[in-house]
C-alpha cells in the first residue's frame, strides 16, 4: 500500500499547482542512459548490485521564463549479489528492479538553442528483490541532476543529463539468507548515493 500513498502525494502536489501553469510551456522527454548502483552494507553483510541500462522520461512545465517544475519517472533492471558477513547466512543472488517517482523544480538558462539547467527533485525511490519472500522497499528518495538541452527547432530537441539520485537512508533495513528462511531485518543504517547518465528526445508542446 505504501506505492499508493506516494503516487497519492505526487498527484494531489501536481493537482495543487496554479491552473494557469498548464497554459505555459511544456517539455516531455524520454529518456535512455547507464545506471551505477555499487554497495550496499549491511549488518549480516554486503550487497553489490551490478550497473546496468535504465529508461524513463520527464515532463518539464515552465511557470517563469528560467523556471519550471519536473515530473520524472526511471525505471533499471539489474542484478544483486548478497556477500555474508559470518557463515550464520547464505551467499546469495537476485534480479532487482530499482524504480524512481519524483517531483522537483528546475532552473535553465539560454544561449541561443542551448538550455544548461540544473533540477532538485523529491519522492520516493522503488526497490523490488526477485525473492519471494521479500517484499517491495520503498524509500523517501532525493535527486540532484545537471545537464543541458540542444534544440534544434521551437518544438523538438535533446536533453543530456548526469544525475545522482539518493534514498534518504535506509535507516533500520536489510536483507538476510539463512538456513531458515530469508526475510528483512532492522539493524542497519544505510546512507546509499546512484547515479546515471542519460539522454533523450525533448517534445515541447504549447506556446
Amino acid at each position: 500500500m505504501k506505492k499508493n500513498y506516494y503516487l497519492i502525494l505526487i498527484l494531489s502536489i501536481l493537482f495543487l499547482l496554479p491552473v494557469n501553469i498548464f497554459a505555459q510551456v511544456i517539455e516531455i522527454s524520454p529518456f535512455y542512459g547507464w545506471q551505477m548502483n555499487g554497495k550496499m552494507r549491511f549488518y549480516e553483510g554486503d550487497i553489490k548490485t551490478d550497473d546496468n541500462e535504465l529508461f524513463g522520461g520527464t515532463m518539464d512545465i515552465e511557470i517563469a521564463h528560467g523556471y519550471g517544475v519536473e515530473l520524472m519517472y526511471s525505471h533499471t533492471k539489474t542484478h544483486s549479489y548478497f556477500y555474508p558477513s559470518s557463515s550464520s547466512y547464505t551467499r546469495r543472488d537476485f534480479d532487482v528492479i530499482n524504480e524512481y517517482y519524483q517531483i522537483g523544480s528546475y532552473k535553465y538558462m539560454e544561449y541561443g538553442n542551448l538550455q544548461p539547467f540544473m533540477v532538485l527533485s523529491l519522492g520516493a525511490a522503488r526497490y523490488a528483490p526477485s525473492d519471494n519472500d521479500i517484499s517491495d522497499i520503498w524509500r523517501f528518495a532525493m535527486t540532484f541532476a545537471l545537464g543541458t538541452k540542444i534544440f534544434f527547432s521551437d518544438k523538438v530537441g535533446i536533453r543530456l543529463q548526469g544525475a545522482l539520485m539518493m534514498p534518504m537512508y535506509f535507516s533500520g533495513v536489510g536483507f538476510y539468507f539463512g538456513t531458515g528462511g530469508s526475510g528483512l531485518t532492522t539493524y542497519s543504517y544505510v546512507p546509499m548515493v546512484q547515479g546515471n547518465f542519460n539522454a533523450g528526445l525533448i517534445f515541447r508542446l504549447g506556446k
